[in-house]
Order: structure tokens, then sequence, then C-alpha cells
């Protein structure tokens, strides 16, 4: 398992544990489309997963900005040890959400 299935089956595990939902993403005709769809209780949000130390391309930083610019909640996940500060900002742990 290479370091970004890592992280990302730890990112499920958390949603999870949660009580959410997350589908990957496979981006069929959108091309550099985040990884990860995450569904939690009040907020849905796009998480792109690298591996450590590396950022997503201009490309995806492009298509994450016109995401914001919807209002979206997108994030870049690199680390397993970011899943705990990454689902406080989606509201677990926060009590407004499971």
């Amino acid at each position: 398992m290479g370091p970004e299935a890592k992280i990302e089956a730890a990112l499920i595990k958390a949603v999870i544990k949660a009580g959410g939902l997350t589908r990957k993403l496979n981006g069929t005709g959108y091309r550099h489309f985040p990884d990860r769809l995450v569904v939690l209780p009040g907020i849905t949000a796009f998480i792109e997963v690298k591996a450590r130390g590396k950022r997503p391309t201009s490309a995806q930083r492009h298509l994450h900005a016109l995401l914001r610019l919807l209002d979206a909640h997108v994030y870049v996940l690199s680390n397993t040890d970011d899943i705990p500060d990454l689902m406080q900002q989606l509201g677990v742990g926060r009590g407004e959400r499971k």
C-alpha cells in the first residue's frame, strides 16, 4: 500500500467512526477532481489526498479554487497526523456534529 493509500485508509476509518460517509471520486470526465467526497451531518467536503510533502498540481489547485468559489469545502490531506485536525474542521468533536 502506497503512502497516499495509507492516508486515504486512515481518513475512511475516521469518517466512518464519526458516523459519516465517504466515497472515492473517479473523476470520469473531470480531470483533477479531488480524490474523496466526505459527507458528515451538516457538511459535505472534497478531500485531495497527497503523499507527505507533495502538493496539488496547478490544475488541481485551480479546480479547488473554483469549487471554493461555489462555496464547496475543499481540503488537502498529506499526513495521517492531520486527520484529527481535519475532522475538527469538519465539525466532528465540537458538539455541532456527531
